[in-house]
């Protein structure tokens, strides 16, 4: 039996504008991944995220903010109450971290985003949790499993400044992704299922496979 996985259920904000219709609903939850930068301070009015996750799926979500009302009317309020869009989070992570900003020249970190609409938080802490595992649980699982191991007994990029063994590597986990042990991992996995914990907002905690 593979291990549980904890996670936390994302507050899906039901929102609709109805003069802003499209194909994909811009107010749908979305999901990003970061398998590069590491603790990135980021404008979370602009995302709703104050710092990039790293190494696992996380909910790009719609979500309320205050911004500033231009208007030369005194009468006005100086700042206005908006719900920003989970389309419009996803763009600003992509022009930051995907290349997607010519004008810039931001380079390209590798970000992705993808499952539009899927509010199963657990779907997806298992997807990270299977798909990347730190590097120690790669060479268990190879082991447990009489699986050959794509990434070796250390990583080629540690140096002198990992006082220990590293725990993750962009390259290592390309290995493990590409590897036919990784493919013989996710058929057991799928057949056996995976326990997860989820805890919502309330602090209540659910186990379901």
């Amino acid at each position: 039996m593979t291990p549980s996985v904890a996670t936390e259920t994302p507050i899906v904000q039901s929102v609709h504008n109805h003069a802003f219709e499209v194909s994909v609903d811009p107010y749908k939850i979305r999901w990003g991944f970061n398998a590069v930068i590491r603790e990135k301070y980021l404008e979370a009015r602009e995302c709703g995220v104050a710092i990039l996750p790293y190494a696992t799926w996380f909910p790009i979500m719609s979500f309320p903010t205050v911004k500033e009302n231009h208007t030369v009317d005194d009468t006005q309020p100086k700042e206005r109450r908006v719900t920003i869009p989970a389309a419009q989070a996803e763009a600003y992570f992509v022009e930051n971290f995907a290349g997607k900003n010519t004008m810039l020249n931001v380079p390209d970190w590798g970000f992705k985003t993808g499952y539009v609409g899927e509010e199963d938080a657990g779907k997806m802490a298992v997807l990270s949790r299977i798909l990347l595992p730190d590097l120690p649980t790669i060479r268990a699982i190879c082991a447990i499993n009489d699986l050959a191991n794509p990434i070796g007994g250390f990583c080629e990029g540690q140096d002198d400044l990992n006082f220990d063994q590293r725990q993750t590597c962009p390259s290592c986990w390309l290995n493990w992704l590409y590897s036919d042990s990784c493919a013989v991992y996710c058929s057991i996995v799928s057949k056996e299922g995976k326990e997860v914990i989820e805890v919502d907002a309330k602090g209540v905690q659910t186990t379901r496979k």
